[in-house]
């Protein structure tokens, strides 16, 4: 406001996950007087060009990082075990996918079992589909948790599941700070091709990603990794690293 009133020149910051609409309208506004923007996805780089005219050379890209140094990883022992995941409980999350993927998985005789942290409006959605599904045992909801509590929670012989999708309004994931934390506590992790996310996960090499809305891929991906522990072993070293 004060940068179009007084016409001072200024810097934004653009998250992916900030309301599309309003924001779009805002950058057009004020465009001519932004010195930089910054975003954190190269992903967001094409919308802001695509739909504000904002140009490229105004856009400055400075990734999510997350500490490493300090992080003691023990040492990995057999297969893994759990599947975690975590997240606000929003459509875009595809928590659902998940739950989905659980359920073929009890259908193959392969009974994971699997966290799901986090709150918010899907809640009651997500825990009517695990009640349905009679999954009660294979699929714990832990509700929303302290940084601390959820950093306990990343350790290797877990698989982190990040099943995003675009939601029906057009929202979506950049890059979910959780996917960088489990890559440096040596979790092996599994994303979609959404948004940011394969800009942090080359397929194959420091993880995997199926296609979004895919139960049948996930449930294939996680019953290969839960057959082959030394593959998940060696792509999350390398993950970390």
């Amino acid at each position: 406001m004060f940068s179009m009133i007084f016409d001072i020149p200024h810097t934004a910051t653009y998250y992916i996950d900030i309301p599309k609409e309003m924001t779009f309208r805002l950058f057009r506004l004020k465009k001519k007087r932004l010195n930089k923007v910054i975003v954190h996805t190269r992903h967001c780089i094409q919308e802001l060009e695509t739909l504000t005219g904002i140009p490229r050379e105004k856009i400055r890209f400075i990734p999510f990082g997350t500490s490493v140094d300090e992080v003691v990883l023990p040492k990995p022992s057999g297969q893994p075990s759990e599947l975690l995941a975590v997240g606000r409980l929003v459509p875009k999350k595809g928590f659902h996918i998940l739950i989905e993927a659980c359920r073929i998985l009890r259908g193959r005789g392969r009974l994971v079992r699997c966290l799901i942290v986090g709150e918010g409006p899907e809640l009651p959605l997500l825990q009517d589909r695990v009640k349905q599904g009679q999954m009660e045992e294979m699929i714990i909801l832990l509700g929303g948790k302290r940084y601390d509590e959820y950093l306990s929670l990343l350790i290797p012989n877990r698989i982190l599941v990040q099943p995003s999708i675009v939601a029906e309004d057009g929202d979506h994931d950049g890059v979910p700070s959780v996917i960088l934390d489990a890559m440096a506590r040596g979790l092996m992790v599994i994303g979609t091709r959404i948004g940011g996310i394969p800009e942090a996960i080359r397929d194959g090499e420091n993880g995997f990603l199926i296609p979004p809305e895919d139960a049948e891929a996930l449930a294939d991906c996680i019953e290969r990794l839960i057959r082959s522990p030394h593959v998940v072993h060696h792509i999350a070293s390398t993950a970390r690293s």
